[in-house]
């Protein structure tokens, strides 16, 4: 079965990446898409509904790896992030509330304020590896975001290691650790991470989704399905935990339910829908 849904899994098993951190804003993703046009016209859709063009602070097209994905505002405080939400949320049902590092290399398009000026973060990393001299977990794992994005696991991993002698109870470090040997398919290893992350935060939706997969990938269905569900109470338009969740389903051989979460699906991430919905009609 695990080669089955290998692909899905790989597509979508997220490192903590966009939402974990301590330099993050709360911010609405109104969607991603692989066309910068279609980014576009939902802009534009955003500019002609709201009178009220107070509400379209940040209102943004950022380029994050080959998709164009379009996101409203900036806050620190989650309370008045929803309540954004929940007026948007009448006009583009797939919203989604999320915590994303805001890159101004990433942004291509904005509406009203200038592009968001932000202090330089200290590498703590040289091209040796052995220079870290990060002040603080959130900019030791900007650092370790970028050695994973260029697909150099190994050298995070030395990082992080480096990082938790110093932040022990850092429950980033401990997710991103989880998150990196999941990469290098080391499910059972990441597992023990993923729960210490739990353990330190229970209440942020990406660990328990990086415990769920962690799961998954050993096929341990009932306990990955547990966690899918925890953090779908934290976070109900948590895609990747939604696609586990189905993934686990299809595992089952429980189409019925499967399908019920295709459904909540389609409206966050077509993509991955799709791709489930695939997966559904092969079992």
């Amino acid at each position: 079965m695990r080669t089955a849904y290998l692909t899905l899994v790989i597509h979508l098993t997220v490192l903590p990446s966009v939402s974990i951190g301590s330099e993050e804003f709360y911010t609405i993703q109104l969607g991603s898409f692989n066309r910068p046009e279609t980014a576009d016209t939902v802009f534009d859709s955003l500019l002609r509904r709201f009178d009220n063009k107070d509400l379209l602070g940040y209102l943004r097209v950022e380029k994050v790896k080959n998709y164009y994905t379009v996101r409203l505002g900036m806050f620190d405080d989650p309370r008045a992030a929803k309540d954004l939400l929940r007026k948007v949320k009448p006009h583009f049902p797939g919203a989604i509330l999320l915590k994303a590092f805001v890159k101004d290399e990433r942004i291509i398009r904005m509406f009203g304020k200038a592009a968001i000026e932000k202090e330089g973060v200290v590498s703590g990393y040289d091209e040796r590896g052995k220079n870290e001299t990060a002040g603080s977990p959130g900019e030791l794992i900007e650092t370790v975001s970028e050695l994973v994005e260029r697909g150099d696991l190994h050298r995070a991993i030395d990082l992080i290691k480096s990082g938790l002698l110093k932040w022990p109870e850092s429950p980033d470090l401990h997710g991103w650790y989880g998150a990196t040997l999941l990469k290098l398919d080391l499910p059972g290893e990441a597992i023990k991470y993923f729960t210490r992350a739990v353990e330190l935060s229970p209440a942020t939706a990406d660990y328990h989704n990086g415990l769920g997969y962690s799961l998954l990938y050993m096929d341990r269905l009932d306990e990955a399905m547990v966690e899918f569900n925890r953090a779908l109470e934290i976070d109900p338009g948590h895609a990747d935990a939604l696609s586990g969740l189905g993934v686990a389903y299809v595992a089952l051989d429980r189409k019925d339910l499967a399908v019920d979460v295709y459904t909540r699906l389609k409206d966050v991430d077509r993509d991955a829908a799709d791709m489930l919905f695939e997966m559904i009609m092969r079992r």
